[in-house]
This record gives C-alpha cells, structure tokens and sequence, in this order.
C-alpha cells in the first residue's frame, strides 16, 4: 500500500498495457462498424420517385405499397394540376431491394386508378410500371422511365392530357362559314403551283 491508502500497482505495466488493449479493441470496433457500413452502403438501394401532373386534375394519394424496402421521405397528399412531387425509396436491410408503388385518384372522377411502381432490386435492372384506369383515362397518357444505379436511382412518372384529334376548325375564327379560296388561290394547272 501507497502512504495514502491507494493499493500500488503489484505489476506497474499493466494498467499502460489494459489502455493499449482497450484502445486497441475501440480500434476494431470502429473499423467493423466502418466496414459493415460499406457492405450495408454497397447492398442498398434506393430510388427518388418523381410522380409529375401535366393535367388539370388534382390527383389524390390513395395507398402504397412496398414489397421490399420503405419510405425515406413519404409522397404528398395531394398532387396539384401542373405541378409533381418526389419522395425517396430506400432499402430497409442487407441485401433488399427498394420495390414499391403508389396509388393515386384524380379529384373529379376521370381516373379511378393511376399505379406507379418501380423496382431498383438487389440485382438485375431496374424498372418502372403503371396501370391508368377510369371512365375517361382514355384521354390522358402515362409514361415511365427508370433510371440507372443503385443509389438514389430516378424513376420518373408523368401525367399528361392525350391531343384531340386535329380538326381544322380549331384554328379558325369562331363560327367561320366563308370560304377556304381565301387562303390559298384556286390551282389551274400543276405547271402554275410548281411555278416551273
């Protein structure tokens, strides 16, 4: 014993060799912990979803779904005419995939089912798919395109209204009854139209 009660070190290496073993060992667990977030980083995937409205309609949210992963960031309520919203799919654990689909409505009754669903999977390609279902969803298109990469892979999703079938009349004046000669003179031979 030390002249102030405190026991005196029978081995005077040890507790500079218990620190050494002790640093040593933090060491190791923090180069584990480095190491499996590298294996964990190298087998995660994730997609940014990117859903654009280039419609009328305000679409509704109505229900996802993922098969493997979740949320990083959640969609929107509520997608306003001419405008989108993006949200983030991440892999849940080691060695998954970011698999999933969002449901939307539109707000007055055209479209009574609009599935985006993307795949960024563990391995193979990526993909996107869509269903568009209602009494006049004829008339608006859906179009898909999935990015490539593991990480933060775009998978874009738009809306849009389909052309009418052209018609002449929609460029003229409102209530136009006159004649089409106006517009272009009358063709007597096909020497004067060629202007050979």
């Amino acid at each position: 014993m030390s002249e102030n009660g405190v026991p005196q070190d029978a081995n005077p290496g040890f507790l500079s060799s218990l620190d050494s073993a002790l640093k040593s060992i933090n060491s190791i667990i923090d180069e584990a912990s480095s190491i499996a977030d590298k294996v964990t980083g190298a087998f995660s995937r994730s997609a940014v979803v990117q859903v654009f409205n280039l419609t009328a309609l305000t679409l509704n949210f109505v229900t996802s779904h993922h098969e493997s992963g979740g949320f990083g960031k959640v969609p929107k309520d509520q997608i306003d005419p001419k405008s989108g919203d993006a949200f983030e799919s991440e892999t849940k654990g080691v060695a998954t995939g970011a698999i999933g689909s969002v449901t939307y409505v539109s707000d007055e009754g055209s479209i009574n089912n609009m599935l985006c669903g993307w795949n960024n999977p563990e391995a193979g390609s990526n993909a996107v798919n869509v269903l568009l279902d209602g009494p006049r969803s004829g008339r608006f298109g859906l179009v898909a395109i999935a990015g490539s990469g593991n990480h933060s892979a775009i998978m874009r999703f738009t809306l849009y209204p389909k052309r009418e079938p052209f018609g002449l009349r929609q460029f003229l004046p409102t209530g136009f009854t006159g004649s089409f000669r106006k517009f272009q003179p009358a063709v007597r031979s096909v020497r004067a139209f060629m202007k050979v």
